[in-house]
C-alpha cells in the first residue's frame, strides 16, 4: 500500500482532471507511441477535480469477469460493501452472483468497441445508455487514452450519458498514472503486453479502500472445484491471445491475501 501510495495514489491520479491536461501542450497516449494535442473541446469533458479525491473507504468489493462468479452467490456479499468496483456490469444472468449495486467507480474496458459499436449510431448511443441506467451514481472510467481508436468513442460516451442527463459520468483513466502502475508492477516481474483492467481497479483499491476484498478474479478454465468455466461469466468471448498474462497476475493476488493486504474471494460465498 505504502509503495502504490507513493507512485499510483488513485484518490489524486487516477482520473485524468482538466487542471492535470490544461498544464501541457499534449498527452502522451498510454500504449501508442502518440500525443494527443490538448483542446478546449477536450478539456471541456474533463472533471475540475478528481472525484475520487477524499477519505478512504471502509469494505470495498473489486468484481471482476471471471467465469468463476458464475453459482457463486457472491451479490449479496459485494452489495454489501460501502464502495464497489466493477471491472463489467452485472448482467442479468449474473446479478445474484456479481451483486447489483453499483455505487463507483465502475471500470469498463472498451465496452463502446465490444457492446455498441463504437456508439456511432444514435441508436447505440441510446442503448448504451439504458444499460448504465442501472448503476446509481457510478462512475465509469474509460482508457480513452489508451489507443488512439479509443478516444472518440469514449467521447460519444461521455457525450451521450451528458445529453441524456443520465446520473452516470464517464471518465477518463490519467494516462501517466496507468504508465507509472504498469513500471511499479515490472518492477515486480509482470510485464505483460498491457496490465489488464482488473489488476488496474484492484491496484487503485489499496489506495482508496481500507479492506480489499476481491471476486470473479479467477484465470483458470476449470474452477476450484474443478468444473469448466466460460472465460466471462457474462459472455462467451475468449480471451485476447497476448493482450494479458492473468495467470501472473493472478499469482500476484495471492501473494496479496497472504500478507493480509486482500481478501482474494475463490470459491462460493455463503
Amino acid at each position: 500500500r505504502a509503495m502504490l501510495r507513493s507512485c499510483c495514489d488513485a484518490r489524486t491520479g487516477l482520473v485524468l482532471t482538466r487542471g492535470d491536461a490544461a498544464e501541457r501542450p499534449g498527452l502522451a497516449f498510454e500504449a501508442a507511441t502518440k500525443t494527443l494535442h490538448v483542446t478546449p473541446q477536450l478539456l471541456s469533458v474533463l472533471p475540475e477535480s478528481s472525484p475520487l479525491a477524499g477519505e478512504l473507504h471502509g469494505r470495498c468489493a473489486v468484481v471482476g469477469n471471471s467465469g468463476a462468479l458464475l453459482g457463486s452467490r457472491c451479490g449479496r456479499s459485494i452489495d454489501n460493501a460501502d464502495f464497489v468496483i466493477s471491472v463489467q456490469p452485472p448482467s442479468g444472468v449474473g446479478k445474484l452472483h456479481a451483486g447489483r449495486r453499483q455505487p463507483q467507480p465502475h471500470g469498463d474496458a472498451q465496452p463502446q468497441h465490444h457492446q455498441y459499436g463504437g456508439l456511432h449510431s444514435s441508436e447505440s448511443r441510446s442503448r448504451f445508455v439504458s444499460d448504465v441506467t442501472d448503476y446509481g451514481d457510478a462512475l465509469l472510467l474509460v482508457p480513452a487514452l489508451a489507443y488512439v481508436h479509443n478516444l472518440l468513442p469514449a467521447l460519444r460516451a461521455h457525450r451521450a450519458l451528458e445529453a441524456a442527463g443520465a446520473r452516470q459520468k464517464a471518465v477518463f483513466f490519467h494516462p501517466d498514472y496507468l504508465r507509472r502502475l504498469a513500471r511499479l508492477w515490472a518492477a515486480r516481474g509482470l510485464r505483460p503486453q498491457r496490465l489488464s483492467t482488473g489488476l488496474m481497479l484492484a491496484s487503485a483499491s489499496l489506495t482508496l479502500c481500507r479492506q480489499v476484498h476481491l471476486y470473479g478474479f479467477w484465470p483458470l478454465e476449470r474452477g476450484p472445484d474443478g468444473a469448466s468455466l466460460p472465460h466471462h461469466y457474462f459472455d462467451d468471448r475468449p480471451p485476447r491471445p497476448g493482450a494479458h498474462d492473468m495467470p501472473q497476475e493472478f499469482s500476484h493476488y495471492l501473494l496479496l491475501h497472504s500478507q493480509g493486504a486482500i481478501r482474494l474471494h475463490m470459491g462460493a460465498c455463503t
